[in-house]
Formats: C-alpha cells, sequence, structure tokens
C-alpha cells in the first residue's frame, strides 16, 4: 500500500502542483494583460485629443493666412455711403483674423503640454510672426496706405511675411504634427 500511497501522492500532488502553478501563472498573466490594456487606453485617448488640438490649430492657422493674404492683396473694398471706397481689410477680414487667431491661442494654451516642445516652439513662432505682420499692416494703414511711401514700405514687408514666412512656419507646423501623430500608430 506505501507505493500505490506514494504513486498516488506523486500523481495527485503533482497535478494540484500543477493546477496551483499554472492559476498563479494566469493570474499574473491576466493582471499584466489588464495593466497593458489601460496603458493602450490611456494611450489612445491621448494620441485623440492630440489629434483634436492639431486640427483645430491646424484649420485656424490655414484660415488665418488666407484671411491675411486676402489683406495683404488689398482688392476687398466696399462702397461707403459718401460714395468713397474703404478696405474690407479694415473691417471684416480683421475681426475674422482676430477671431481665428484668439480661437488658436485659447487653444493652444489650454492644450500646449500635449504637443512636443519643437511644436510648441514653431507655433509660438507662428504667432510671434502673425502679430509682427499685423503690427505692420497697422502702421501701414496709420500712413494712409496706398497713398504714402512710408505705408507702402510696411504694407510691402507684411505681405512679403505673408507670402513667404508664415506659409513656411504654416507647412512646417503642418510636417511636424504629421510627425507626432504618426509616431504613435
Amino acid at each position: 500500500m506505501d507505493t500505490m500511497h506514494v504513486i498516488l501522492t506523486t500523481v495527485i500532488g503533482s497535478g494540484a502542483g500543477t493546477a496551483i502553478v499554472s492559476y498563479l501563472f494566469q493570474m499574473r498573466l491576466q493582471r499584466e494583460l489588464e495593466r497593458h490594456k489601460s496603458l493602450l487606453q490611456r494611450a489612445t485617448k491621448l494620441h485623440e485629443r492630440r489629434i483634436d488640438v492639431l486640427s483645430f490649430l491646424h484649420g485656424r492657422f490655414r484660415r488665418a493666412l488666407i484671411t491675411l493674404e486676402r489683406i495683404s492683396s488689398g482688392s476687398e473694398t466696399v462702397s461707403t455711403p459718401g460714395g468713397g471706397r474703404e478696405s474690407v481689410a479694415d473691417s471684416d477680414l480683421r475681426t475674422t483674423l482676430w477671431s481665428l487667431l484668439k480661437q488658436a491661442y485659447d487653444h493652444f494654451a489650454d492644450n500646449e503640454l500635449l504637443m512636443p516642445p519643437t511644436l510648441v516652439a514653431q507655433v509660438e513662432k507662428f504667432f510671434a510672426e502673425v502679430n509682427r505682420v499685423q503690427f505692420n499692416f497697422d502702421i501701414a494703414a496709420e500712413f494712409n496706405y496706398p497713398n504714402d511711401d512710408d505705408a507702402k514700405a510696411f504694407w510691402q514687408a507684411a505681405s512679403t511675411s505673408v507670402y513667404g514666412d508664415l506659409g513656411y512656419l504654416l507647412r512646417a507646423i503642418e510636417r511636424e504634427a504629421r510627425t507626432v501623430l504618426q509616431s504613435n500608430l
């Protein structure tokens, strides 16, 4: 009976031991899977937020650049009640521009931490350049553009930046944003 007892104990003990080890391994594996699932869900939510932020900013920047191009062209005029002409750039387009930029800046300020430092720097540079362009347009308007040579110089500086620097900055932001979005795929 001793031999039978040893065989039964070994078989049952081995089976029970294997079952216990298997159960413990399965529990550990389940915890690891839950942890990884949680991390993936967090990463997915972060990526979705980045997509939303970058899409919003890109749309506002693109429309702001188009608005600046329209202002720069100076061809947007309407008749005034006195029979003269008034530049739309001095009214509706500037209102549209500042609305777009305020929305973009507010969204940027609220979500800056979601972006890498290189993209933050490019966005800040875009805002600074737009402010410089707007300053030059304002000075040109103050000097009675297009009737004054000094005003023409300010207008030309602003126009050159609109069609050069700002377009380049926006393309750089687009490239960096695509890199950021594709790095999480």
